[in-house]
């Protein structure tokens, strides 16, 4: 009896899928049938560190077999495709690779030299959605110009602060993202031609010539991420609804439309600069910010706030943290807040364990300590990882009114939810508006908490 016979691939197929790639990998000693899975599995996004030897060995196990090009989903190259020979082979891999869709390689020009085969290859994938180039030393116009498919994302990072002059070709009428850092851009870089679909377009470290240029080419961007640019301008988009700057951005830029959410990142500005009345302009809902007392000082004015997010990122104690909790009430004024969530980004470290000790006896309960601060604040998140991504946990205020209307009417009633609900939760904060019922929202998303909406107490979640 055969192994299919008695189990069913589909079924080890599943098995090996839900497991990390080391371990599904040591499956594949167990017999033919786990192998096939293991490898199907393996091929599927693959990342190549740096290195020519890395890369030549990849090809090799890839072509050694017909059918394992046609595997490939994801390639991300880290670097090293210089050598002739390894060229060579990615050149082969990548004209077989008919099913890849996201494609991430860096050295692309030094490749691209060393084998034309190379920049035909890449061209036609018809199938590729998603195409990250790094490290361009030159305008990759000849590639981008002969692609064959239908590009969704497109990333330009090129090398240095060189003036590199970026221009993007008509053929990719379904791009959805646009990224370009190290370049400049002006109004030659978009031709004159119109990307209705673009929703996403990020600048890092570029000098915008002409940004009227980018508002006619991209209409109907909803995200904006502008970090680190040169040359003040006025960003006029009505159709923006998540804007990503940093200080230094929020001190050189005009704003003159708001927008619903609004990022900060923590990089340090390079020099200080107004950025209340830029912070005011847009009025966001959702705020994420890091500790700084010029935007501090702006929130009372924005009276669409309802969720705000503090980060801390330099070293801090709790001792520092309950002094900002202390002065909470001022920063957010008469604000009427859904949600409040402190992020510190840093390493665990001396200092941040005794934060992190929320039950110990020497330092008090952080949600308590923000909703007794905030006592009308319905959710209460924290983030103590040292993370890009915001993954927060997530408090509940189940509050009941006594008596009259103050603060000091309101019973408390604090519950923490199941864990699987925090991205549940964090997502739909991330994405409220102005007329978001949360509570419902939340409900519908996840039912398993709806008793929490209650005033009840419920002495099983706390």
């Amino acid at each position: 009896m055969s192994n299919r016979d008695w189990l069913n691939y589909d079924i080890v197929q599943h098995i090996v899928h839900q497991l990390p790639l080391k371990d599904a990998l040591q499956l594949a000693v167990i017999s033919r049938m786990f192998y096939e899975a293991a490898t199907r599995y393996a091929l599927r996004d693959v990342v190549i560190g740096y290195g020519a030897r890395k890369v030549s060995l990849f090809c090799a196990f890839v072509l050694a077999d017909s059918s394992r090009p046609l595997l490939l989903r994801t390639l991300v190259l880290r670097g090293g495709v210089k050598d002739q020979p390894a060229v060579e082979a990615l050149a082969a891999v990548l004209s077989a690779a008919r099913g890849l869709t996201h494609l991430d390689i860096n050295d692309y020009p030094a490749a691209i030299r060393k084998n034309q085969d190379l920049l035909q290859a890449i061209s036609s994938l018809t199938s590729l959605r998603v195409l990250v180039l790094r490290d361009i030393l030159y305008s990759p116009h000849t590639l981008l110009s002969r692609m064959a498919s239908d590009l969704k994302s497109l990333t330009l990072i090129f090398y240095g602060m060189d003036d590199y002059r970026v221009k993007i070709p008509p053929n990719f009428p379904g791009l959805e993202y646009l990224a370009l850092s190290y370049c400049d851009v002006s109004t030659r870089t978009f031709g004159g031609y119109v990307w209705p679909n673009v929703r996403s377009l990020r600048y890092d470290n570029i000098d915008i010539g002409d940004i009227e240029a980018a508002r006619r080419a991209f209409p109907n961007v909803r995200e904006l991420s502008i970090c680190r640019i040169f040359g003040p301008f006025v960003v006029d988009w009505a159709s923006l609804d998540h804007v990503i700057a940093d200080r230094e951005v929020l001190g050189l830029v005009t704003f003159a439309q708001p927008a619903r959410r609004l990022t900060i990142p923590v990089d340090e500005p390079w020099e200080r600069r107004d950025i209340a009345q830029n912070v005011i302009t847009i009025s966001p809902v959702v705020l994420s910010t890091p500790y700084d007392p010029a935007i501090i000082e702006a929130l009372p004015h924005c009276p669409r706030l309802k969720y705000l997010c503090l980060i801390i990122n330099e070293d801090t104690s709790a001792e520092n943290v309950f002094k900002i909790l202390d002065i909470l009430p001022q920063m957010v004024g008469d604000l009427s807040l859904t949600a409040f969530c402190l992020r510190i980004r840093r390493p665990y470290e001396v200092a941040y364990n005794d934060i992190d000790d929320v039950g110990s006896p020497h330092v008090p309960n952080l949600p308590t300590a923000i909703v007794e601060s905030l006592p009308r604040i319905r959710y209460v998140g924290f983030d103590f990882a040292n993370l890009s991504e915001p993954n927060p946990e997530w408090w509940f205020n189940a509050r009941k009114q006594i008596t009259g209307t103050a603060p000091e009417d309101l019973e408390l009633n604090i519950h923490k939810p199941p864990k699987c609900t925090f991205p549940v939760i964090t997502r739909i904060l991330e994405e409220m508006d102005e007329k978001t019922d949360v509570d419902a929202a939340i409900s519908a998303k996840a039912p398993s908490i709806t008793h929490m909406f209650d005033a009840t107490p419920r002495a099983f979640i706390q």
